[in-house]
């Protein structure tokens, strides 16, 4: 019981951790988090900045 609280716990400081990370990582990208969902996050917003464009192309 004690350790799935724990582990309840431990799970939420992490997703906290990312969100923090996903923030720092957009509002200062020099020190951006080591995240690999914040560099995919970036390629999305590339990709879909890209596909705007082409939109306004057509």
């Amino acid at each position: 019981m004690e350790w799935e609280i724990e582990k309840a716990n431990k799970a939420e400081r992490e997703a906290k951790q990312t969100a923090k990370d996903r923030e720092n990582a957009w509002s200062n990208p020099t020190r951006s988090a080591s995240s690999s969902e914040v560099e995919y996050d970036r390629i999305i917003q590339i990709m879909m900045g890209a596909v705007g464009l082409l939109q306004m192309r057509m």
